[in-house]
């Protein structure tokens, strides 16, 4: 911005020196032109002088003297003639202090010109600094509006980071309170752990000597289920033979009743153990136990 701001103030000079020169030349050119009017003035006059003076010049042609005011001097008792001597002195001399007059005002426009472009400089120079304080101005202005709005969304998110942080604290104290009522369940359950171990250390040491004693129990059962066993078997067995010697006897006494042999005897038991052996629905295939 500053290289910029340099280069518009250096364009400007550029411009203010090309008016100044312009100017400079116009003012020129009316000075020459008022010095031509005035120099043509003073030819006629001096034209008209020369005129007058060549109407009153001998006839012979010679003036006493060498320059003109010389060969004028014989005429110095003629008063138009000393008038128009003196007129002609007096608007040389004018002649001279106008241009010394037009020099000085033009070093004065000069002066002046060169303090109006020193003021045109320092003003374009004051006109671009504060151009360019409006805008950091505006770019000042619009950094603290985004500041401003950031500042407020940061807020925004610090009160919802608050809020937040509130119901986590409210949440860290109800979870606290219940870790605290757990841990003094978890005390309680454990104290009665301990009682149930207890407990249950004191049924094992009961459950197996019932089991000691249900074993012993047992064996005796056994035992005595075993001795009841052939008990029972042994009494079976008598059973069937006491009923196989009541066959016997009967079979014996139907032979001696019907006076058949002991052939026809043997032959009718070996029957009934077929019949035994074979199946009673079909009547035909062999059973493969027979339970006695």
């Amino acid at each position: 911005s500053e290289k910029k701001l340099r280069t518009e103030i250096d364009e400007m000079r550029q411009q203010i020196k090309k008016v100044q020169e312009s100017k400079r030349e116009d003012r020129k050119k009316l000075a020459d032109e008022e010095a031509l009017r005035k120099i043509k003035q003073l030819e006629e006059q001096k034209y008209e002088l020369q005129k007058q003076v060549a109407n009153h010049k001998p006839v012979d042609g010679n003036w006493a003297g060498h320059n003109v005011l010389h060969q004028m001097r014989p005429f110095v008792g003629s008063h138009e003639e000393e008038a128009l001597l003196n007129e002609m002195e007096v608007t040389g001399q004018a002649f001279e202090d106008m241009q010394e007059q037009n020099s000085r005002l033009i070093q004065q426009l000069r002066e002046k010109d060169d303090a109006n472009f020193k003021l045109m400089t320092e003003r374009i120079k004051s006109n671009q600094l504060h151009k360019l304080a409006r805008e950091e101005k505006d770019v000042l202005k619009e950094q603290v509006s985004t500041l401003t709005t950031q500042v407020e969304a940061a807020n925004v998110v610090v009160r919802k980071l608050e809020e937040k942080e509130r119901i986590l604290q409210n949440t860290l104290a109800t979870v606290e309170k219940e870790l605290t009522l757990r841990q003094q369940a978890m005390e309680v359950h454990k104290r009665k752990a301990i009682e149930s171990a207890q407990s249950a250390a004191d049924l094992k040491l009961h459950l197996e000597k019932y089991h000691s004693q249900m074993k012993e129990a047992q064996q005796v059962v056994a035992e005595k289920t075993s001795s009841l066993e052939a008990e029972a078997y042994k009494t079976k067995r008598l059973q069937e033979e006491i009923a196989q010697l009541k066959r016997k006897a009967e079979r014996m006494k139907k032979m001696e009743l019907a006076g058949t042999t002991l052939d026809e005897v043997m032959m009718e038991e070996i029957r009934e153990y077929k019949e035994t052996l074979t199946c009673p629905s079909c009547k035909v295939k062999r059973k493969d136990a027979v339970l006695s």
